[in-house]
């Protein structure tokens, strides 16, 4: 497994030379450069950038020896110049005029991206739920990018998992108006508030939101437990945990979701007020590397408050053990071996792209042996 960290904010972008010092130093092996833009809703369907300042910063990571990957972010704004509120987002409440117009200009920015910055991975977007209704818009971005030798992954949702594994439940329950279970199982009451009136737009969404892009991993954004709480068995939590009436192993559900496709953590952190009880962090990231560290080949920190992990990471013995074991086999992600860019370039028909994705999709292990 190879551990990533994430450069997103402007405190990383100010003081990247000695965060990539200590995150060399610990053993972390790919940085992940977040651009973000602002989308506006109306017909000229306007990118704005936000944080875009990383030519020098890719420059860095990558005379630093580290492995690059660019993870766009695109962010919605509303007609009046606004962001929507935190649970809005791309959850499918933001109405565009044009979906055409808009998944085309993602299209082109992502194009610039991997040809300015050619980076190993690229993550050609990260919890779009309000766009996976657009199929051949996704279709079109997905055969521009298999033309860069890079890696291609989509950060999904955590509740994608979920999702499929509770597909037929969720789909009665919203058939009968019984909106609250499929929000409850996604969201967490206690950081985000839906107004009544958007209630059954955004559980409609998100219910139709779960299928996995065809593409060279599957990602997962991993947030969980979903609530707010403090366990003392944090082990347990991972495979046995109630919510919205279901019965929840979250690990089984991932293993059910991703099939025999690589997986890779594109997010990870604990997040909620008991982030800054540093025992519990600690305790919180020894408990993921354990349960996780063997099923996944990438795992990536971001962290979207105070920054503390890598101070964390520095002072578990455990954490430290684990990086070592993990950079002493052999990597499960070579180099983009020539067979994948043959593989992409004979991708060009709609037959082939709605293959199952045991039959498509590649794995990298199968290239090793």
């Amino acid at each position: 497994m190879k551990l990533g960290y994430t450069l997103w904010n402007d405190y990383h972008f100010t003081n990247y030379p000695e965060i990539l010092a200590n995150l060399r130093e610990i053993g972390v092996e790919i940085i992940v450069i977040v651009p973000q833009y602002l989308l506006d809703r109306d017909d000229r369907a306007r990118l704005v950038g936000v944080y875009l300042p990383i030519k020098n910063l890719v420059n860095e990571v990558k005379q630093s020896g580290f492995e690059l990957m660019i993870k766009p972010h695109f962010i919605p704004r509303e007609s009046n110049g606004k962001q929507p509120p935190n649970w809005q987002g791309w959850v499918g409440t933001v109405d565009m005029n044009s979906w055409g117009l808009l998944m085309g200009r993602i299209k082109l920015e992502l194009e610039s991206l991997a040809r300015d910055y050619r980076p190993r991975y690229f993550c050609i977007g990260s919890d779009l739920v309000g766009t996976h209704a657009q199929r051949e818009e996704w279709a079109k971005i997905i055969d521009a990018m298999t033309g860069f030798e890079v890696s291609l992954v989509y950060a999904s949702n955590f509740s994608q998992p979920l999702i499929k594994r509770f597909r037929w439940a969720l789909f009665w329950s919203s058939l009968l108006g019984r909106h609250n279970r499929t929000l409850d199982l996604v969201f967490q009451s206690e950081r985000f508030e839906i107004p009544d009136v958007q209630r059954a737009q955004v559980a409609r969404s998100i219910y139709r939101s779960g299928f996995r892009f065809p593409l060279d991993a599957v990602g997962l954004n991993l947030y969980w437990p979903p609530e707010d709480k403090k366990y003392e068995d944090l082990s347990e939590k991972w495979f046995q945990y109630e919510r919205s009436g279901f019965e929840i192993n979250y690990v089984e559900s991932v293993e059910m979701w991703r099939g025999t496709n690589p997986l890779w953590i594109t997010e990870c952190d604990l997040i909620g007020q008991h982030r800054s009880d540093l025992d519990y962090y600690q305790k919180w990231w020894e408990t993921c590397l354990d349960v996780w560290g063997n099923m996944c080949e990438v795992l990536i920190c971001k962290e979207d408050e105070t920054p503390q992990w890598i101070e964390t990471a520095r002072q578990s013995a455990l954490i430290k053990s684990k990086i070592v074991e993990w950079r002493q086999k052999k990597d499960l992600i070579e180099d983009l071996p020539p067979s994948l860019t043959t593989y992409r370039s004979h991708r060009t028909n709609r037959e082939q792209e709605n293959l199952d994705l045991k039959q498509s999709s590649f794995s990298f292990r199968e290239e090793d042996n």
